[in-house]
């Protein structure tokens, strides 16, 4: 009847912290609470201590902070300006000290044009056609314009 490892447990969803609260206003006490619901007694007292404080009950759960932004408004606007400017340029080019006043990975480039709708790559080269192929493509459509088209038929 062990604790869940710590790696598995997951955050209490609104039902069982309303659960939690009516079992404690009924007056049971946080360790009982804590082995009905096989929680750790430090969340189930944590989750009655926050709830206590609160003048009007909310179970739901507040969305997460997150990390700090690495930029503000006005550095992601001259980045995006600048790969407006230059299209063919690449992320990894755009992540560079000389092209930014920071130096940013990957995928914080990609975020920033992202949450202004740009999307950057490089066009694919065109691949070099043999000589062979340049032939049959030429005889192609040559072959093509000479054959008579029947305008007539609807399509």
């Amino acid at each position: 009847m062990g604790l869940a490892r710590k790696t598995s447990r997951k955050e209490l969803s609104p039902t069982k912290r309303a659960h939690i609260w009516e079992l404690y206003e009924c007056g049971h006490n946080i360790t009982a609470i804590a082995k009905h619901f096989r929680e750790p007694r430090s969340t189930v007292s944590s989750l009655i201590n926050r709830l206590k404080k609160q003048s009007v009950l909310d179970f739901a759960s507040k969305p997460r902070p997150g990390g700090p932004k690495r930029t503000n408004n006005r550095e992601d606007r001259a980045l995006v300006r600048y790969a407006i400017a230059n299209p063919r340029c690449s992320l990894k080019i755009l992540t560079t000290l000389s092209k930014y006043s920071k130096k940013l990975g990957l995928n914080t480039v990609r975020n920033i044009l992202k949450a202004y709708r740009k999307a950057k790559r490089v066009p694919r080269k065109k691949p070099w056609l043999r000589p062979e192929n340049m032939t049959r493509q030429l005889t192609w459509t040559r072959v093509k314009k000479k054959r008579k088209r029947n305008w007539k038929t609807v399509y």
